[in-house]
């Protein structure tokens, strides 16, 4: 069992004991006045202070009367069930103005980097519901991070905050904020329980917050908002916050709140990155949901570090399920647009594409990004769906822009088959590469003078030699070792049978590639272009006979996409054929 949870634990039977102690003998004091007549012991909860001393006795009689206690409708009562019953009763009787008015309205436990670790940016905000000025005396963090208030006032519906280190917060803030203190401790990055108490050690809010709630809040650069600052639900739950609606929340202040755009909203769902010269780059931005959405107002980047590069103009509204597009020469890189802010081109050697939402000129929670390599000159890439559920950002093989994605780019050369496990020899691993079309293909790139290449993610680096050429619907291997190839299978008459030098497929599974020479990037390295990739696994959804049972991968169609398992099954072994 975890430490903390143990600690919890002995919190809560600590509370109920005492408590429980306590509710017996106002109990006792109540049953002496039961002989009082009936039209006496009218109930007086009339939320001006006052309670009749018999609206108590009904409340107790009727909860020891249930019998079961079946305070959740399951016949069971459980250690939270004593604590809500137990907080439900001092409602009643009477809660300190600390626990009336004092709350915790946003958390930034988890914080971006600046010059210093992440967590030296920590702060934690609370808020004075009240409509008079709320005196801190005696209150105290005892659980999570530790911090005891002096005599230190919150002014009414004003907010203070408690940081982890004043120097870091004011670097990335900024000053005229009102510290209330420094805590010890951290706010832990993975989700940890929080305990508020006042002057006289009673619980004023007790919860555990978790990391798996919002992405956008750990590590992510936005906070923890409470969803009501005036509402008493359990902060234990995710319903109970929402995300920050500012890159790197609002500490000192309301939230500026806006409307929450859900996850997969607006996706960045095709980029043109290598248009030719009478053709502008291109972004186009698709609403997956059944609402219309206003972009007015949100920012489009090249940069993760600069996401305010073009800010998307005043009135655009992405439609339901339908899409919009941002050139080149008309939006992002046009000096004249005044949304373009810092104008950028798309590079045909890869990059990333950003889109965050935005208020009032500042990044605000959501966001989207798409990173993807080397492009041949006029080829889109786009997203992809494989039959597993994952999302791929490919090369597709007709641009589509402002409507549905075509099918991935497929060929002119595909890897066919491969054997990464053999039965017969841990050395007889091969892949075979087909042409698909209609005309021979050298893998060679004259204009450059330099060959394509086979990669994998575990060392095999294989240059072709030069002027290697695959005939219309033709093939060729490439073994790891020629001699063991060819002691262990036989091919067609003519087949070539090529053999890398270093490295091996993974029996594991792993990321294969067939690559092309691309353009030089602007330091001066030569950037390849994904011809093939697959990457193989060695258990379901991927066939699993190839994994050492004498069987290869093999193409299910030479049409289809390579990276998706529904795309190869097992197959005897048929290298050239």
């Amino acid at each position: 069992m975890r430490p903390q949870l143990v600690v919890i634990i002995l919190f809560y039977l600590e509370e109920i004991v005492v408590k429980f102690t306590f509710f017996t003998l106002i109990l006792a004091f109540l049953l002496a006045f039961s002989s009082i007549s009936a039209a006496d012991q009218s109930p007086d909860i009339n939320g001006d202070g006052i309670v009749n001393i018999y609206d108590l006795q009904l409340m107790v009689n009727q909860w020891l009367n249930s019998g079961s206690a079946d305070i959740d409708g399951s016949g069971k009562v459980n250690l939270l069930d004593f604590k809500t019953i137990n907080q439900s009763w001092m409602q009643i009787v009477g809660l300190s103005a600390q626990q009336k008015f004092l709350r915790i309205s946003e958390i930034m436990y988890n914080p971006q980097a600046g010059d210093l670790d992440g967590d030296e940016y920590e702060f934690l905000e609370l808020v004075n519901i009240g409509t008079s000025p709320l005196n801190l005396n005696g209150a105290a963090f005892t659980f999570g991070i530790d911090i005891a208030f002096g005599d230190l006032t919150i002014p009414a519906g004003s907010h203070g905050l408690i940081v982890k280190n004043p120097t870091a917060f004011a670097d990335r803030y900024g000053l005229g904020y009102d510290i209330l203190g420094t805590y010890t401790g951290s706010l832990s990055n993975g989700g940890e329980g929080i305990t508020l108490v006042d002057s006289n050690g009673s619980i004023i809010v007790d919860f555990i917050y978790q990391d798996s709630w919002y992405d956008a809040t750990d590590g992510n650069g936005f906070s923890l908002v409470v969803a009501d600052e005036n509402s008493s639900n359990d902060l234990g739950l995710v319903s109970s916050w929402r995300v920050s609606y500012a890159l790197w929340g609002s500490p000192g202040a309301t939230d500026i709140g806006g409307v929450a755009i859900p996850d997969g909203a607006i996706i960045i769902n095709e980029v043109m990155a290598h248009s030719d010269d009478s053709n502008p780059d291109w972004i186009e931005l698709y609403n997956t949901t059944d609402q219309p959405i206003n972009i007015s107002g949100w920012f489009l980047s090249d940069s993760e570090t600069d996401l305010t590069k073009f800010e998307i103009a005043q009135g655009t509204v992405v439609n339901a399920h339908a899409y919009k597009v941002f050139t080149e020469t008309a939006h992002f890189n046009k000096n004249s647009n005044p949304g373009a802010h810092t104008p950028f081109a798309l590079s045909e050697n890869g990059e990333t594409v950003v889109l965050s939402s935005g208020l009032n000129g500042v990044v605000t929670a959501y966001s989207e990004k798409q990173d993807f390599g080397p492009s041949l000159k006029n080829v889109s890439i786009g997203t992809y769906t494989t039959s597993a559920g994952k999302i791929e950002f490919v090369q597709l093989s007709t641009p589509t822009i402002a409507s549905s994605n075509s099918s991935p780019k497929v060929g002119p050369i595909i890897i066919s088959e491969i054997m990464y496990n053999s039965d017969k020899d841990d050395d007889a691993e091969y892949i075979e590469l087909k042409n698909i079309s209609s005309s021979s293909v050298t893998l060679f790139d004259s204009e450059v003078s330099l060959p394509w290449k086979f990669i994998d993610s575990g060392g095999i680096d294989f240059s072709f030699p030069n002027n290697t050429t695959i005939p219309a619907g033709g093939a060729i291997i490439v073994a790891k070792d020629v001699a063991i190839f060819n002691s262990n299978y036989n091919t067609p008459t003519g087949t070539v049978v090529l053999g890398w030098v270093d490295g091996g497929l993974s029996n594991k599974g792993e990321k294969i590639k067939l690559i092309q020479p691309g353009d030089i990037d602007k330091d001066g390295i030569r950037q390849y272009v994904d011809v093939d990739v697959i990457d193989y696994g060695d258990s379901s959804p991927w066939p699993e006979g190839a994994d050492g049972d004498g069987k290869a991968l093999g193409r299910v169609s030479n049409q289809y996409f390579g990276d998706d398992p529904a795309s190869w099954q097992d197959i005897i072994p048929s290298p050239g054929q």
